[in-house]
């Protein structure tokens, strides 16, 4: 957008932090509703590891499935959510208990679709579901990726996209920004950064409202 300004210096972190082999592959972090721990899941376990957000130490672990393929962690009306690159969310209602119920939704995203963001929405009480592959069947959703948005009161998702990125979208914006994009020029070209987007992890700022989306092939 005209005048925004990305408010973090990626290369000077407030925190660095050796984490456990268990999270070898970290798909998804958050933080508890409570902002006590940092919620991160890795992509094999149905796990859902609690970080100390200081030392990087995990806190507790708590398994809410079988093994699988699992992407994105937000926290949100006191139930921690899970979803799975084939677009099921698993609800974990409580948990704070010892034996925590949870509930799954399945949707009709597939593995095409290849979810990896999952992100919450205070604002309009839903979850953002970012897509790594395509956004949808039919020619309006070529050469473009999805955001879906999972209703936390109806428990649904939306049949079409809440957003659409364009691939031609970020080339303009690459090429009518070069000037401050040089390092991030000097690896991709823009046709090649368009072609490349692939939405990866997505969160909502809880006070300025926008929307940040990791992008990685």
């Amino acid at each position: 957008a005209l005048g925004y300004n990305f408010p973090y210096n990626l290369n000077n972190p407030n925190q660095t932090h050796k984490l456990s082999g268990k999270l070898v592959e970290i798909s998804g972090l958050s933080t508890s509703q409570n902002e006590n721990f940092l919620l991160a899941n890795n992509d094999e376990q149905g796990k859902v590891f609690f970080v100390n957000k200081s030392n990087g130490e995990i806190e507790g672990e708590l398994k809410f499935h079988k093994s699988g393929d699992y992407e994105g962690v937000e926290a949100a009306n006191g139930n921690i959510y899970v979803i799975r690159n084939t677009g099921t969310i698993y609800e974990i209602q409580n948990p704070g208990e010892e034996d925590p119920t949870v509930e799954s939704y399945k949707n009709h995203l597939t593995g095409a679709n290849d979810v990896e963001g999952l992100g919450f929405d205070p604002k309009n009480n839903r979850l953002l579901v970012a897509c790594k592959g395509i956004a949808g069947e039919g020619k309006e959703f070529k050469k473009q990726r999805g955001i879906y948005a999972f209703d936390l009161n109806t428990k649904e998702l939306s049949k079409k996209p809440a957003f659409l990125i364009s691939r031609s979208a970020i080339k303009k914006y690459i090429q009518t920004n070069s000037d401050k994009l040089e390092k991030f020029l000097e690896t991709f070209v823009p046709e090649q950064a368009a072609s490349a987007f692939a939405p990866s992890g997505i969160a909502v700022h809880p006070k300025t409202e926008h929307i940040y989306i990791l992008s990685s092939v």
